[in-house]
């Protein structure tokens, strides 16, 4: 601004006058000579002083001025068609160098990433660290990725079906599932760290006389005629038991064999109907008795050996485990006083559940609950729709909203 005007008469014809101005850089002056004749506007002197002011403060000028600038700090300046430019101060510090129209991010700064602020991190909080990793995503929480030990998918990747312990005779069958876990470098819950559950979840309880056995789709105990010895069936009989043998066999048809999850048979004593109160021997587990001759036809299923319980009084169960579509049908249940595993030509004991008008079971026959899953609706009745005896066979239907766990357990039965 203009601080301060004077004149002089020093000639007749000529009028000197001193104009001081105040700049960014402080207080100066500007001296001239006016001939009289002349007249020049007050407005005129006003911008011709502050083009000088300007002047001085850009190029440092030389008429003693303070420092403006940081010798070697960088700011922002414009360039041509509205674009930016980076100028540095001189190294006196009393001006700056032309405007460098070259060297501009495309975010209008110069370290070289990709956001607005002038540090060289890729997050937007102004430091030179990268403390903001993400801000969306499963595994991002306040702006960090969440460690490798985060479980950010409840729902399974994978199954694993295997024997709690050792692939033993007494063994856990059992299964585990394998989940998502973030990766500690990725707000993405992916593949990229999948981690088993440690613990196992029981699937079927084996006994002495029954081997723990899997594959990639079930686990379950086979039952060993002979005996279980150091993990595996005995197949050879050492002792002088001349029992000409008992053993059980039925017909069976399996409706969705691909959605199979997990049916067996049991035996308990005459005065249970709950298979699960621990009296009760799984004779056939879910692994054995997974019989893909038996996929939507008729064919034999697995050979129970009852010679243990020859001579005594108990009550036998079918076991269904599903759901989506599997649907298990059971007819010509027979007790033969054999060890072939063919089909008997006579049968001591025989069920084929004719007789009585479906649903409806046999006098005797219950069907039962399992333990889990009770609210399931579906339950063991007889039909027509399917048989391989007529009129009637055994059966039980999916649920479709939920797993189904029933037992479809015999009247007491005295064993040859």
């Amino acid at each position: 601004m203009i601080s301060r005007a004077s004149d002089s008469e020093t000639n007749p014809g000529t009028k000197n006058f001193v104009i001081e101005f105040m700049s960014k850089d402080g207080l100066f002056s500007q001296k001239g000579t006016m001939m009289k004749p002349i007249t020049i506007g007050l407005g005129i002197l006003l911008v011709a002083a502050f083009a000088a002011a300007c002047s001085k403060g850009d190029s440092g000028g030389d008429d003693g001025g303070t420092v403006s600038c940081a010798p070697g700090a960088s700011e922002v300046c414009l360039c041509g068609s509205g674009l930016s430019g980076v100028h540095t101060c001189n190294d006196v510090g009393d001006g700056w160098d032309a405007c460098d129209c070259g060297s501009v991010d495309a975010d209008g700064d110069t370290d070289g990433d990709t956001d607005a602020d002038t540090d060289s991190a890729s997050d937007s909080d102004g430091d030179s660290d990268t403390n903001y990793e993400c801000s969306t995503g499963a595994c991002c929480f306040a702006g960090f990725f969440r460690p490798g030990t985060y479980l950010c998918d409840t729902d399974s990747y994978a199954a694993e079906y295997g024997c709690a312990g050792t692939d033993d005779c007494g063994a856990v069958a059992a299964m585990r599932y394998q989940h998502k876990h973030c990766t500690g470098s990725s707000a993405i819950c992916g593949v990229g760290n999948l981690v088993w559950d440690t613990e196992w979840q029981a699937i079927d309880y084996c006994s002495s006389y029954e081997l723990c056995v899997h594959d990639t789709e079930t686990a379950g105990c086979q039952y060993c005629d002979l005996g279980c010895v150091d993990g595996s069936c005995v197949d050879t009989d050492t002792g002088t038991d001349t029992d000409s043998g008992l053993t059980l066999h039925f017909h069976e048809y399996i409706d969705g064999y691909t959605y199979y999850v997990g049916h067996n048979v049991a035996i308990g004593p005459s005065t249970s109907t709950d298979p699960e109160d621990g009296s009760w021997t799984t004779l056939a587990s879910s692994a054995a008795m997974k019989n893909a001759s038996a996929n939507a036809v008729w064919a034999q299923g697995y050979v129970v050996d009852l010679s243990a319980y020859s001579g005594q009084t108990r009550r036998l169960a079918f076991y269904y485990y599903g759901t989506n579509a599997d649907v298990w049908y059971v007819d010509d249940v027979c007790i033969a006083e054999t060890t072939s595993t063919s089909w008997p030509a006579a049968c001591a004991l025989e069920q084929t559940f004719d007789g009585v008008t479906p649903p409806a079971l046999p006098s005797g026959w219950l069907s039962v609950a399992g333990g889990s899953n009770v609210s399931a609706t579906s339950t063991w009745g007889t039909t027509v729709s399917k048989y391989s005896s007529s009129p009637n066979s055994a059966y039980i239907n999916y649920d479709a909203t939920n797993m189904v766990a029933r037992y479809l357990v015999s009247n007491a039965i005295a064993l040859p």
